[in-house]
């Protein structure tokens, strides 16, 4: 079992040529892996974003094309903005059991709870079953058989891009387009504070493959349903700037059924709740199926680490973009809070 994480590097990021030094017992592990499985499960986090989706699509068209029969799975369905990728289509969401597969690799997961498989499944993450994990999340906590982790990198799809790369897989236009839709989305355009130098290289290395960039920004940032308008619109009217300079705003469940939406429709509110000036961070609170509330948090600021906020209330991610999830309901007065089903409060 190799298990490696590389420290934080400069904003330059990790040539290729480092990565594969820094990786290699874990590149022929993952290698050996690949090679002797015939079926494989690839995992994307629940409420798939795109890149979780794009790092596992990307793997799907690479495995194919060396006749591996793959699986793609996610407990929720791609929202609608992901299926200009044929592959979207192709996604499950339940699996009854791990023994047709060979081998599991999951994508984009902070922990393994993440993938809402450790109930039905915890052999998947204990390391009895061979499993991949790759990911750039701080909080990553190496739950496979083989762990490519680098927490500095904007995108996992950029894990995938230099794995592809380092084993002279070649990338064609249809795996570029997938692994530059989970850079692009990840860095909010190339416009979130991750969007370093090595971003744009890998960008430009990607663009060079075929990756379609239109595409990519005419369905996922320039379509907008008329109901997606109207959930949003709630949302900024909704927006308050607390004392502390924190701009929240809220979703209850009956606003998704009065515009005829899904949380789906949420992607990218927060960003724009998050572009008041002079604030310390922004928070998206919405209510959710089965008593659950999700809390969404992002900041512009570099002395702000989220994941320590989220992770008061059993959530990370990242520094500058985290998030949780609680048991509860939303109370909502001069100032919102949350009841978990204990009857605690929890302030936001």
């Amino acid at each position: 079992m190799e298990t490696s994480l590389i420290s934080p590097q400069t904003e330059k990021g990790m040539s290729d040529s480092q990565f594969l030094a820094a990786f290699l017992p874990s590149l022929r592990e993952m290698y050996d892996l690949i090679f002797s499985a015939q079926r494989i499960l690839l995992i994307s986090h629940q409420k798939p974003d795109g890149d979780t989706s794009g790092s596992a699509m990307a793997m799907a068209y690479m495995l194919e094309r060396f006749g591996k029969k793959v699986t793609l799975f996610s407990e929720d369905e791609l929202a609608e903005e992901f299926h200009f990728i044929p592959k979207a289509s192709e996604y499950v969401q339940n699996i009854s059991s791990l023994a047709p597969f060979d081998l599991a690799i999951a994508f984009d997961g902070g922990t393994y709870k993440m993938f809402g498989l450790h109930e039905k499944f915890p052999e998947l993450f204990n390391k009895e079953f061979p499993l991949i994990n790759i990911d750039h999340h701080v909080s990553n906590e190496m739950y496979g058989r083989v762990n490519i982790v680098i927490p500095t990198v904007a995108s996992t799809t950029i894990m995938v891009a230099k794995i592809f790369r380092s084993l002279a897989w070649k990338i064609d236009n249809q795996i570029a387009t997938c692994l530059l839709m989970g850079l692009y989305t990840d860095t909010g355009g190339l416009q979130h504070s991750n969007a370093t130098s090595e971003t744009f290289t890998e960008a430009a290395k990607l663009l060079r493959s075929g990756g379609d960039l239109r595409s990519i920004v005419k369905y996922i940032f320039r379509t907008k349903k008329i109901n997606r308008l109207k959930l949003w619109g709630k949302v900024l009217s909704r927006a308050v700037k607390t004392p502390d300079n924190v701009v929240t705003s809220y979703v209850r469940l009956q606003d998704y059924a009065s515009t005829n939406t899904t949380p789906d429709d949420l992607t990218g509110v927060v960003d724009y709740l998050n572009s008041v000036p002079g604030i310390v961070y922004s928070n998206l609170i919405t209510e959710r199926n089965g008593g659950k509330v999700k809390g969404s948090l992002r900041t512009l600021r570099d002395d702000i680490d989220l994941t320590q906020i989220a992770g008061q209330l059993g959530g990370g991610g990242h520094k500058k973009a985290s998030g949780f999830t609680v048991e509860g309901d939303l109370e909502i007065g001069f100032d919102w809070y949350i009841k978990n089903k204990e009857g605690k409060t929890l302030q936001l």
